[in-house]
């Protein structure tokens, strides 16, 4: 019984003694940071202390090892400081580190209810030395804002408009047409589901043409004021081929299915543009062969 049980107690140990090592080299490579107390004017002593704590908060969320002791070998040593201004507060932060270099900054939240909205800012933009009223996010965007027009609220409702050039094959015509896009968008987060209209015309009325409506979704993979973004639709719509002296236009209807990539700006702005790539197949084509769209993209969302 010892003996079969000696092995898997070895086994024990040694898996032990791997997780302590990890545990221990992960702790000795985290940076160490001290919270200075916070000085304040025209703010209570409660609120001071939620302060300080709400920046250890932020400083452990980014991996940082928050001591309270030995700050001579601290890595950084962080000095808040809150004013009263109103019924809302001016958050400053230093962050000095141990070779003597300093960053500082200071943001502004309209009420009590957004200082951890309004901490966690401030020390992510500490930490990457960038201005806080720059670095919003689709996630910590404060009421102030939302109301000044410079930021968005949870879910957004918008018009989306868009034009640019269209290449079809299928059609009968290696000219280009000329896109029109119209949208209701609602975005939440990095999901924005759409509802679309869209049509290509030629440069005449004898050359192809397309239009169709439908569904989409686009998913934007960051958060930020300027993220890329890709999506996919489906549609059903009218297509047109170009008259030739060969063949007679055809005219059918059929569903479509299509995919973007782009580009978005200004996204925690009222308005905000794109650029986009797409491609849109339209099922079945004419006759049993191939047809579709591609083009670029230009647009705004307000």
């Amino acid at each position: 019984m010892n003996t079969i049980g000696r092995p898997f107690r070895r086994l024990f140990r040694a898996v032990l003694c791997v997780l302590s090592t990890v545990f221990l080299s992960s702790s000795l490579l985290a940076a160490t940071a001290v919270v200075l107390p916070a000085k304040g004017i025209g703010v209570s002593d409660r609120v001071l202390q939620t302060y300080e704590e709400l920046i250890k908060m932020s400083l452990k969320q980014a991996k940082y090892r928050v001591v309270s002791d030995n700050k001579a070998a601290a890595d950084f040593t962080f000095s808040p400081t809150i004013t009263a201004v109103g019924n809302g507060f001016i958050l400053g932060l230093e962050k000095q580190a141990k070779s003597g270099e300093t960053y500082e900054d200071n943001f502004k939240v309209v009420s009590e209810n957004e200082l951890d909205l309004g901490t966690a800012r401030l020390v992510k933009s500490v930490l990457k030395e960038e201005a806080a009223t720059k670095a919003a996010t689709v996630d910590d965007v404060t009421a102030a804002e939302v109301k000044s027009g410079t930021a968005r609220q949870e879910t957004v409702k918008r018009v989306q408009v868009a034009f640019g050039p269209t290449w079809t094959y299928g059609f009968n015509t290696p000219a280009m047409l000329y896109n029109f896009e119209l949208a209701y968008v609602w975005e939440r987060d990095q999901l924005a589901p759409r509802m679309f209209s869209e049509f290509n015309v030629g440069p005449g009325i004898k050359q192809a043409f397309s239009a169709s409506a439908g569904l989409g979704l686009d998913y934007y993979l960051t958060n930020s004021k300027q993220a890329p973004f890709v999506g996919l639709d489906v549609g059903y719509g009218f297509f047109h081929q170009a008259t030739t002296a060969e063949q007679r236009a055809r005219v059918m209807s059929g569903f479509t299915v299509g995919a973007n990539v782009g580009y978005s700006i200004m996204r925690t702005a009222d308005t905000s543009m794109y650029v986009a790539a797409n491609y849109r197949p339209v099922l079945g084509g004419f006759g049993g062969k191939g047809a579709g769209m591609y083009g670029i993209q230009i647009g705004l969302l307000y």
